[in-house]
């Protein structure tokens, strides 16, 4: 597993560097300082080391998104968290959402990675669901989704009260989105 691991970090840092058209098993070798025999041994093909990089992302991901939504379990606004975790990812941790959606969104071109994509999404869509209505969860995931893809392949930045006026948008309930 601490194999694959590295492999994975590697491949990330070559997608940052050159995009996922840069990843070929020699290449992900050399960044691992690792030999090109060591990637085939992990990963049966360039798509089953995508797959495994689409999830490691696919789980920092999420991570980030329950640590920022949790807190509406504490009391704070929806709104204000989703809001915190645009930030997060769009303005502090570029160069990791750069990589996690070029990796999303190669998914959708290649038809066996396609299902990963689309569970990427719905977990997202789940956590968000825990805090308000199926239907908000659904119009939320929308805006973050489309916030997050204008900052990976557009360098948008979107800091927390430029997210919270989106949000905002979607409805609210008492003052404080539900």
């Amino acid at each position: 597993r601490r194999m694959q691991l590295k492999l994975i970090k590697a491949t990330h840092a070559l997608i940052a560097e050159g995009g996922v058209g840069a990843v070929t098993f020699r290449a992900v070798a050399q960044i691992a300082e690792v030999s090109p025999g060591s990637v085939s041994y992990h990963f049966t093909d360039k798509n089953d080391l995508l797959r495994a990089a689409t999830e490691y992302s696919k789980e920092r991901f999420n991570q980030r998104a329950e640590a920022a939504l949790g807190k509406v379990s504490e009391g704070h606004d929806l709104g204000a968290c989703l809001a915190d975790l645009v930030e997060q990812i769009t303005v502090h941790n570029r160069t990791e959402i750069e990589v996690d959606y070029d990796l999303y969104l190669a998914s959708f071109n290649e038809p066996e990675l396609r299902p990963l994509a689309a569970v990427w999404s719905h977990e997202m869509g789940n956590i968000i669901a825990r805090y308000t209505t199926p239907k908000r969860a659904e119009l939320l995931l929308y805006a973050l989704e489309g916030m997050i893809l204008h900052a990976a392949k557009f360098g948008r930045m979107f800091f927390a009260d430029q997210a919270l006026q989106l949000f905002a948008l979607v409805g609210k309930e008492n003052g404080r989105m539900p």
